[in-house]
C-alpha cells in the first residue's frame, strides 16, 4: 500500500484514541505508522502488514499497561481550604475563652473560642473545627 494510506490510518486511529482514551487505538496508530515507514522502503504488502501487526501487539503489550497506570493513577484525597486547618497545632496569643480570644495558626492571627473552658495565653492548642473565620480550639494533652 502507499505510505500515505498507512499514515492516514495512523492519524484516524489517533483521532479515535482522543475520544476513547484507552490506548488501544494508540497502539493501532503506532502499528500503522511503523507500516507506513516500512512502505517507504518496500512495496511488499505482506511485510507492511506484518510490521503493523507486530508493532501494534508490542505496543499493546509493553507500552499500554504502564501508560494506563500512569494516566489513571489515584492520588490520595487531601483536605483543602479551612478543612486542612482542622487538627493543626496553634498557640494562643491572648486568653481564649468560650466568648473571645486569639491564636497564631500557621503564622496568621485567628479569632478563636475555647471548646473546653479558659485557655491561658501562650498555651498550645489544637484546632477542632472552623466556624466561618473563627477557630474552635481545645488545649493539647501534653
Amino acid at each position: 500500500m502507499a505510505p500515505w494510506i498507512w499514515f492516514a490510518a495512523a492519524g484516524a486511529c489517533v483521532l479515535v484514541e482522543l475520544l476513547t482514551l484507552n490506548l488501544v487505538f494508540a497502539s493501532f496508530a503506532v502499528g500503522a505508522a511503523v507500516a507506513g515507514a516500512f512502505s517507504l522502503g518496500t512495496s511488499q504488502p505482506a511485510i507492511q502488514w506484518i510490521s503493523a501487526a507486530v508493532a501494534a501487539v508490542l505496543s499493546l503489550a509493553l507500552l499500554r499497561p504502564p501508560l494506563l497506570k500512569y494516566l489513571f493513577r489515584k492520588t490520595p484525597r487531601s483536605d483543602t481550604g479551612v478543612l486542612a486547618l482542622i487538627g493543626l497545632k496553634a498557640r494562643t496569643t491572648t486568653i481564649v475563652t468560650d466568648t473571645s480570644g486569639m491564636i497564631s495558626l500557621r503564622n496568621e492571627i485567628w479569632s478563636a473560642r475555647s471548646e473546653s473552658g479558659d485557655i491561658a495565653e501562650g498555651a498550645d492548642v489544637i484546632v477542632k473545627r472552623i466556624d466561618g473565620a473563627l477557630a474552635i480550639v481545645a488545649p493539647t494533652s501534653n
